[in-house]
């Protein structure tokens, strides 16, 4: 959702929209949780404790707030041959009854983004809607933060994402990560609430909204960080954040807010340190590419550059340098081969302070597909193993820029201190699951409908 540069435009609009339909009550509030007895979806869960904890301190508390990991199929030829996926939990806002919605917690954009009551669009009335006239503490506001009366000409911007873009205007309003039975921390926040979403990605998945956790230099304002503005709270036990991805279906993923959850770890946390964080990316330095060992003649002039998102799912790699690392990474295979156990090469990301290794069961696509030989040969084809890479161009953050997607977030619990800021890499723990049934016969199905795709 948010590797590529963001497009904002603003501009002011006259008169006031009727995603605000009568005059606010602006009353302050304390921003103390709010724990009322909405419904609670089954898939986001909070928990919490004031008990010290290693990665924490005694005088804050870390929460754990449960994601969903959704699956949307790519297709080729009418079957599937991929997946896209997307992690969200909940947020509520508003008082006295909040409003809680499914967001994606992205770190690779800057803003916190719920559909308006406004938006009347198909893609709209399938998602959770913010009612601002539903809220005491909702403040219609410009970009600058200034109140926006009823009669008032009022700041709109346009957002562009990895994958689409919204328009929306500006909300100031008490936001509480969680659910509303199990909250987490709130803060006094000011919010885009979209007054139009383009089809992708929203169409495509349940979840409502975005939630960016990139820094400040994403956000259109520092009010709208919601990392800088949790961190001023003073309820965090520490300015971290960290993800845990899950691979299989029975594993639960999360993010910790407030401190790392150690239990995630296989191994120890290393740091790697943010460069150009004024430009709001979790970017870290790449020194040197390696395939099964070799260097790779992509990062020779020190240039190369990775940027950490959540809400990517495979390994952006800059355009010209695609089709060699394909080629390196792919092996050729039997029509029923299960690629994920394909003796492939490894791919290493040197970062100086760590190495992020990826075995062939982390970066193939599992089943093998098929490809043309030559360019002749009428029906000639071989299968082939192929890698979960994808091209990018990223001109404003560089050239030799890649992006940490899935692929990665999966293989590592991955921690973001924004008060340095830097980035923690440790081998992810995953637990023991017994076979899914059925399984084999899944796998055995897909097999059968891909082995006439040729690419």
């Amino acid at each position: 959702f948010g590797s590529s540069c963001h497009d904002n435009a603003l501009r002011r609009i006259n008169p006031i929209s009727s995603c605000i339909s009568m005059q606010l009550r602006t009353t302050t509030l304390n921003l103390a949780a709010i724990a009322l007895a909405l419904p609670l979806h089954a898939f986001s869960q909070t928990s919490s404790s004031l008990a010290p904890r290693s990665g924490d301190n005694s005088t804050g508390r870390r929460h754990l707030i449960r994601l969903r990991r959704e699956l949307y199929p790519i297709k080729r030829q009418g079957v599937v041959i991929a997946h896209k996926a997307s992690y969200y939990g909940s947020v509520h806002v508003g008082y006295p009854e909040p409003q809680e919605f499914r967001v994606v917690f992205d770190t690779g954009s800057g803003h916190l983004v719920l559909p308006c009551i406004e938006c009347e669009t198909a893609i709209c009335r399938t998602k959770g809607r913010y009612n601002a006239t539903a809220s005491a503490s909702a403040q219609a506001i410009n970009l600058d933060g200034a109140l926006v009366g009823a009669d008032d000409a009022y700041d709109e911007a346009s957002i562009g994402f990895g994958t689409g873009q919204i328009t929306g205007r500006f909300f100031r309003e008490q936001v509480c990560l969680g659910t509303t039975v199990l909250p987490g921390p709130c803060v006094r926040a000011q919010f885009v609430a979209a007054t139009e979403m383009s089809s992708s990605p929203f169409e495509l998945f349940d979840f409502d909204g975005i939630l960016g956790l990139s820094l400040n230099g994403l956000a259109m304002a520092p009010n709208f960080s919601l990392p800088s503005l949790l961190e001023a709270s003073g309820g965090l036990g520490r300015p971290h954040f960290g993800f845990f991805l899950a691979q299989e279906t029975g594993e639960e993923s999360e993010i910790a807010i407030g401190g790392h959850n150690e239990a995630r770890l296989a191994g120890p946390l290393v740091w790697a340190p943010v460069v150009r964080p004024e430009l709001g990316y979790w970017q870290v330095k790449i020194r040197e590419i390696r395939v099964g060992g070799r260097k790779l003649d992509l990062c020779t002039h020190g240039s190369c550059s990775g940027i950490l998102d959540t809400g990517t799912s495979h390994i952006g790699v800059p355009g010209p340098h695609l089709a060699s690392l394909k080629q390196a990474l792919s092996v050729a295979a039997e029509p029923s081969m299960d690629c994920l156990l394909a003796d492939a090469p490894s791919l290493e990301f040197d970062l100086h302070s760590v190495n992020v290794t990826l075995r062939s069961e982390d970066y193939m696509r599992p089943l093998p597909l098929r490809r043309r030989l030559g360019r002749g040969g009428e029906g000639a084809s071989e299968s082939v193993c192929t890698p979960k890479i994808a091209a990018i161009n990223l001109p404003a953050v560089g050239p030799s820029t890649f992006v940490f997607g899935e692929v990665v977030l999966q293989r590592y619990y991955t921690v973001y201190d924004w008060s340095v800021p830097r980035v923690g890499f440790g081998l992810a723990s995953r637990p023991r699951l017994p076979p899914q049934a059925g399984e084999t016969a899944k796998v055995r199905l897909l097999k059968d409908a891909l082995k006439d795709i040729v690419l």
